[in-house]
């Protein structure tokens, strides 16, 4: 086993005007410089490391900003230094500046700071296989995970590792490792679509990639971790004492940045590369930490949001992104004679509900879809406020159905699988007291008898035909449909497609696009798409006759 313990700095690193004062510093023995060769100095190497960048891209008080940590970087670069500059994820979600985008703001940012490697965390892979392979096509650094695989094929999610050639000629090896208490962040859908490796496995993973990284002649190797804390996570410290080969260990932490040091024991097992450097990073961009390799030690230290010099290109970038979207989310999109109220569709049919439904039904024909959808169905808990009078912005909009919590899937069912999960939906929704479907493209009728615990469910129509049994329809469902929450149970296990839109952005094009910009006076009452008949219980007589 190896002991942690933390190891003052004896003597002052100096890098040009940034002082490494309070670090943490290793010797590694074993990485002896080579000769130069000709006019090649052998490599002085700066690690900058962000612990997750949660969409924080811009600089406040509390957060140091993505110029900042990009200044940094092209800082030491000046000073003769090869930097890598890496993040260990959970950084294309997290604002709105990210999330309406569904990360490929976050990729503008990162490709202009010049990242080389992230870690896939929660945000990258709540954005399901078909965005995050998008994305990582669209990022100019590599998305690294030896932990995560697609459940359809068990092929990696993302690289398994990387490799950075230095200035010298040698190289940098970065693998990845996502915990598995990721998992407890995503999504029912979500999770589905991919296999995290255990805590045990974690760890025989990062041993294999270590050995190989070591094996194809890397002159260091890096582990660059998305670990999340939580009772019984796997943490950095632990994945550091039982993995040989790694020289740091870079992750993220919710508190202060640290920079600690683990040494071998005696016992500790044959191969293993001693000492290790372990690095949390502030999460948010409230810290970034460096890591200094040269003459054979290692320093580390942490920049705070106190620092105050930026990357001019790329704060341009970022601050014309949020003011753009700024004027976006602020700008009318339509005008309502009357409010659209929420108050009730919990319990019953409304105007809104119907709009939201119509709304995803258009937006889903629009966005590409391969089957052209018969119809939607719409959970009322996705649905957050009333729609108001007067003017209409973006803003009001997606305060109604925020964007990242209704994203839209496409499913196909038999007419069988719809019937049964209309039932029990209406079902446990027929007191009033629970999830009331909103639906688009279809006719339902409810008829509840005095007496009798559950109504009579009858589909007349699904999308422009006579409802069949033995009949397939595709249909257009919320994420919290597609998860399978509450009555939507058995609809986990279909085989929904995640669509690049969300019913908030779908009701924001529609009201523009369709409605020319005004809410039709249609929506202020229900149409009985779903009608409640009730009937009272016959008579014992009247039943014998």
């Amino acid at each position: 086993m190896r002991a942690l313990r933390r190891v003052s700095m004896a003597i002052l690193l100096v890098i040009a005007c940034y002082s490494l004062s309070a670090c943490s510093t290793i010797t590694t023995g074993e990485e002896q410089s080579p000769e130069p060769v000709g006019q090649i100095v052998p490599s002085r190497i700066a690690i900058v490391h962000t612990g997750s960048l949660a969409g924080r891209f811009e600089k406040t008080e509390q957060s140091l900003g993505i110029a900042s940590a990009s200044h940094i970087a092209h800082s030491l670069e000046e000073q003769g230094y090869d930097v890598l500059l890496l993040d260990s994820g959970g950084s294309l979600g997290g604002t709105d500046l990210v999330d309406l985008s569904d990360g490929e703001a976050a990729i503008g940012f990162l490709n202009a700071a010049g990242y080389d490697a992230i870690t896939l965390g929660s945000s990258e892979l709540s954005l399901g296989n078909d965005l995050l392979t998008k994305r990582a096509s669209q990022a100019d650094c590599a998305f690294l995970s030896a932990t995560v695989t697609k459940t359809l094929d068990s092929s990696p999610a993302g690289k398994t590792s990387t490799s950075v050639k230095l200035s010298d000629g040698r190289t940098v090896g970065i693998f990845g490792i996502t915990g598995p208490q990721v998992r407890n962040s995503l999504s029912a859908h979500a999770a589905q679509e991919y296999s995290i490796s255990d805590a045990d496995m974690a760890v025989q993973v990062a041993n294999q990639q270590a050995q190989e990284l070591r094996d194809a002649g890397c002159m260091m190797v890096i582990c660059l971790a998305n670990l999340p804390a939580g009772e019984g996570a796997l943490t950095a410290h632990a994945l550091a004492e039982q993995t040989s080969g790694i020289d740091i260990v870079l992750s993220t932490t919710e508190g202060p940045s640290t920079h600690e040091t683990l040494e071998t024991d005696s016992d500790a097992a044959e191969g293993s590369n001693s000492p290790v450097l372990v690095v949390e990073t502030a999460s948010g961009l409230a810290e970034a930490s460096v890591v200094v390799w040269e003459h054979d030690s290692i320093a580390a230290r942490s920049y705070t949001a106190a620092y105050h010099d930026v990357d001019e290109q790329v704060n341009a970038l970022v601050t014309q992104s949020a003011q753009e979207q700024r004027r976006w989310l602020t700008e009318a999109c339509a005008k309502a004679d009357k409010e659209l109220s929420s108050a009730d569709i919990r319990k019953k049919e409304t105007g809104l509900g119907n709009l939201i439904a119509d709304a995803s039904l258009w937006e889903s024909r629009h966005v590409g879809t391969k089957v052209t959808p018969d119809a939607a169905l719409i959970d009322a808990a996705s649905v957050r406020a009333s729609l108001p009078s007067g003017s209409i912005t973006r803003e009001k909009v997606l305060g109604v159905c925020p964007h990242v919590d209704t994203r839209l899937y496409q499913l196909q069912l038999s007419g069988q699988e719809l019937f049964d999960v209309l039932s029990r939906a209406l079902s446990v929704t027929s007191d009033g007291s629970d999830d009331f479907p909103q639906v688009a493209g279809m006719s339902v009728t409810v008829t509840k008898k005095s007496g009798e615990s559950a109504p009579k469910v009858e589909i007349a129509t699904v999308g422009g035909r006579k409802f069949s049994l033995t009949d397939t329809y595709t249909l257009i469902v919320t994420e919290h449909i597609a998860n399978g929450t509450g009555a939507y149970a058995p609809l986990l296990d279909n085989d929904a497609t995640q669509l690049e839109s969300s019913a908030g952005k779908g009701l924001i094009n529609y009201l523009a696009r369709e409605c020319k910009g005004k809410v039709p006076t249609s929506y202020e009452r229900p149409d009985a798409r779903i009608t409640i008949k009730e009937e009272k219980a016959e008579s014992s007589s009247a039943s014998a006759k």
